[in-house]
This record gives C-alpha cells, sequence and structure tokens, in this order.
C-alpha cells in the first residue's frame, strides 16, 4: 500500500515522464493526489516547452551558433625560419649551378687510366700483375690505358730517390716502348708508373716524390707495379 505521508521528488516524478520509474512510484501516484496534480503540472510543462522549442528548431539553433575557431599550435612556428633559411640555400645554390659559364679545364679522366703487365718468357706471352713472381730472363712488358694524350714516366723506386728509367708521350691506348728484362739479382723491382696531362705535372711530382709512399700527381695517377723475383 502506498505511502501518502511521503510524496515523489522532481527526480522521481521526471523518470516517470520519461518512462523509466519503478512500479512502487506508479503505484503512489495512482493512490496520491498530490503527486498526481505534481505529475500533470510536469507534462503541461513538457508539452509548453516542446511545442515553443521542436526538435527541428533547436537542432537549426544548435548548428546556427558559431563555434571559436581553435587557436594555432604555436609549437610548429620554429619551422618557418628554417623553411625559409633553406629555401634560400637552394635558391643559391641553384642559382649558382645555372650562372656558373666558367669554361673548366679538360682533365685526363683518372678512371679510364690505368697499367696492365704482360710477361714474355721463352717464346710464351702471358698476361701478368703487380705482385707475381718472376724469374731471371722474363721480359715484362707494361700497356698502359688512357683517355686523352698523355704524358708517362716510369720511375724505379730503390733506398734513395726514385729515378726515372722510361717516359714517352702517348696519343692513344697501348705497349709501352720500354720492356724490363729482369736479372738474376736478388732484389724485387718496385716501379711507380705516373700518368698525368702534361710532362709539367710530372715534373712537378717528380720534386714531391719523397719518401716510401709515392705523392698524388695533378690531373693523373700513379700506379705502384711489384715485380717480385723468384729466387735463382
Amino acid at each position: 500500500m502506498a505511502d501518502l505521508n511521503e510524496h515523489l521528488s522532481t527526480r522521481v516524478i521526471e523518470l516517470v515522464l520519461a518512462d523509466v520509474s519503478d512500479e512502487r512510484s506508479r503505484a503512489h501516484l495512482d493512490a496520491c493526489a498530490v503527486c498526481a496534480d505534481k505529475l500533470a503540472a510536469a507534462k503541461a510543462d513538457r508539452e509548453s516547452f516542446l511545442a515553443a522549442n521542436p526538435p527541428s528548431l533547436r537542432a537549426a539553433q544548435i548548428w546556427a551558433t558559431p563555434r571559436p575557431r581553435p587557436r594555432p599550435q604555436r609549437r610548429w612556428l620554429w619551422l618557418v625560419p628554417t623553411l625559409a633559411a633553406a629555401s634560400l640555400a637552394i635558391v643559391f645554390w641553384r642559382t649558382d649551378v645555372t650562372t656558373d659559364t666558367t669554361p673548366r679545364p679538360q682533365l685526363l679522366d683518372k678512371g679510364a687510366a690505368s697499367v696492365s703487365l704482360t710477361v714474355k718468357r721463352g717464346q710464351a706471352v702471358t698476361a701478368a700483375h703487380s705482385g707475381d713472381l718472376f724469374v731471371a730472363g722474363d721480359a715484362v712488358q707494361l700497356s698502359v690505358t688512357i683517355s686523352a694524350p698523355s704524358e708517362v714516366a716510369i720511375y724505379s723506386v730503390g733506398k734513395a730517390r726514385p729515378q726515372k728509367v722510361w717516359s714517352e708521350s702517348l696519343t692513344r691506348s697501348g705497349p709501352l716502348g720500354h720492356s724490363f728484362l729482369l736479372d738474376d739479382a736478388a732484389e724485387d723491382e718496385h716501379l711507380w708508373v705516373v700518368i698525368a696531362k702534361s710532362a709539367a705535372a710530372i715534373q712537378d711530382w717528380e720534386t714531391r716524390a719523397v719518401g716510401p709512399t709515392p705523392p698524388s700527381v695533378t690531373d693523373g695517377i700513379v700506379q705502384v707495379v711489384l715485380l717480385r723475383k723468384r729466387a735463382p
């Protein structure tokens, strides 16, 4: 039986209107005239509100309400000077490349310059390599591959300053006009083959050729050739 000395709260009345109240609250409303009047007043207020504010109108009002724009995040501002500096660097670099019309000298293609060896032993001629073992009586022939007219000089390297044993001007690749006939001396033959664009470059190199390691040559290469001798 409903207790008519206690009345339903406004929250419970709202639950009844939303049709989510329990059986006890609904039974109280059937027996209590005061709470029934409160429910009727709440229904009337709800109907008046819905009549003045239909769902379609309220949705339109919500979308029409201006929303504040989010403030830009300042954590990316440090990129602005960095990107600007990078753009300037690219512009200046590209300007330097496109406006540079200074004629450049024709350099010897170092990648195409090389020295190869052949050895004649008796009547047989075979390919050889620096560091191979040779015997007395072997005739070692040097051939040069070049990509432009070049000067070639061969130096014998001993304990003292390197000594020039052959020089030649070449206009194309091919064997040199000098071969090495190995004697029966026990010492190995150490050769430096210098290939450069001009004789002046070789002369400049020769003034700096001091020590066990050959210096670099302007517009050319230096190739070390070791002729190891087998003990007689």
